[in-house]
């Protein structure tokens, strides 16, 4: 899915639909990250429970991140990321990604 954002707005990055396990039962991956990219630039990547506070958890499976799209022209491209760790807390075994982009033009305001 594709938006148009003005620069210097914050962006509200969520996931649109839980993470689930194979019955559709929203579930809390042991390891959650969201990524983007703004036009061909370096991938900035955030992990939930690191600390930063950028990953916030909803409620079970659902996350978002808000970013800061100041001076930030172009079009970004996210993903979210759940999967499993070593730890194996996760018995679903869960591993999904979702994607998309988002537009940040110029305000012709």
């Amino acid at each position: 899915m594709s938006y148009v954002i003005i620069e210097g707005t914050t962006i509200r990055f969520y996931t649109k639909r839980p993470f689930a396990d194979f019955a559709g039962n929203p579930v809390d991956p042991d390891r959650v990250e969201f990524s983007f990219r703004v036009a061909n630039g370096t991938v900035t990547t955030y992990v939930y429970g690191s600390g930063d506070g950028v990953v916030v958890r909803d409620s079970k499976g659902y996350y978002h991140a808000d970013i800061d799209s100041d001076g930030s022209k172009g079009t970004w491209t996210y993903s979210w990321y759940g999967y499993p760790t070593s730890a194996n807390t996760d018995p679903t075994r869960t591993k999904v990604k979702f994607e998309g982009n988002v537009q940040v033009s110029v305000s012709t305001v």
